[in-house]
């Protein structure tokens, strides 16, 4: 939750903690943040604390950062926005290639390859899920898991992000990024990720608009891709999907949650892997 507050030196935001960010995650995204600043990228960095030299205080026995306030604009999912986000992406993975992997966080939306048989081990001691249903998230986990396996080496890996919306960033007047936030989950990893993370918030999140228009302007404003990252963009996308129809097994509203992802997730699969993989291979190239 973030606190705007106003101070004799100026406005500023409060942004409580999650308790399950580790210390020394935060110390190596205060690093992360360095590099990035260094090499001139709009990021949103913490105040630092004088006594501590900790990018976070203790207050009332929580841990909190603290923020300068910006004037910026919010998303308002216009196509040069996106192209902007893709555009700064971009610049986000080349700045941070050759950075040293740090702890994992102990949440993030890019998971262990095992997090999935964990997750179907959960559906089927909970008999929430049909077995047929469940008998296609196994399939669609094979697949994709043999694919990610086998082309693993291939695929350039970064500092990735880990939740790459268009909400994490503000933008200028004229639809320019001005500030990326939220780093809670930043870890190394394939890069491709998080390129996949911003078309699945395209097609699932802001279905209502033009999400053929939307992901290709996302993808021109990244640029080029390697072969083996073109080949499996489809399945990074299979990928945060699934995770998001998994994830939904271990909540404390496991069934409601579970057949509202079911009813989310599944066309979109099921669309990458016929239709889909083929238009979104086309805006790669």
């Amino acid at each position: 939750m973030n606190h705007k507050i106003e101070t004799s030196r100026g406005l500023y935001v409060l942004k409580a903690l999650n308790s399950s960010i580790s210390e020394e995650h935060l110390q190596y995204t205060k690093g992360v943040l360095s590099v990035l600043q260094a090499k001139q990228l709009p990021v949103l960095v913490p105040m630092i604390s004088q006594s501590t030299g900790d990018n976070f205080f203790k207050l009332y026995g929580k841990r909190v950062q603290v923020t300068p306030f910006i004037e910026a604009h919010s998303f308002e999912c216009r196509v040069k926005q996106v192209n902007s986000s893709g555009k700064m992406l971009r610049k986000f993975h080349d700045a941070l290639m050759t950075m040293k992997p740090g702890p994992s966080p102990n949440y993030s939306f890019y998971p262990e390859d095992n997090f999935y048989a964990k997750a179907v081990d959960q559906m089927k001691s909970m008999h929430i899920l049909s077995q047929s249903r469940i008998s296609s998230i196994e399939s669609w986990t094979e697949q994709l898991l043999n694919e990610w396996n086998r082309s693993r080496e291939q695929l350039p890996t970064t500092i990735v992000h880990a939740d790459w919306h268009f909400w994490n960033q503000y933008y200028t007047e004229d639809d320019n990024v001005c500030l990326i936030m939220d780093f809670d989950s930043i870890q190394r990893g394939i890069r491709i990720h998080d390129v996949a993370y911003a078309l699945w918030v395209i097609h699932i999140l802001l279905a209502e608009h033009s999400s053929s228009s939307l992901d290709e302007a996302f993808l021109q404003g990244y640029g080029t891709l390697t072969k083996e990252e073109q080949y499996m963009l489809p399945w990074a996308l299979v990928r945060i999907s699934l995770f998001f129809l998994c994830n939904a097994a271990f909540s404390s509203q496991a069934e409601q949650k579970l057949r509202k992802q079911w009813y989310t997730q599944k066309p979109f699969i099921e669309w990458i892997l016929s239709d889909g993989k083929k238009s979104i291979l086309q805006k790669t190239n």
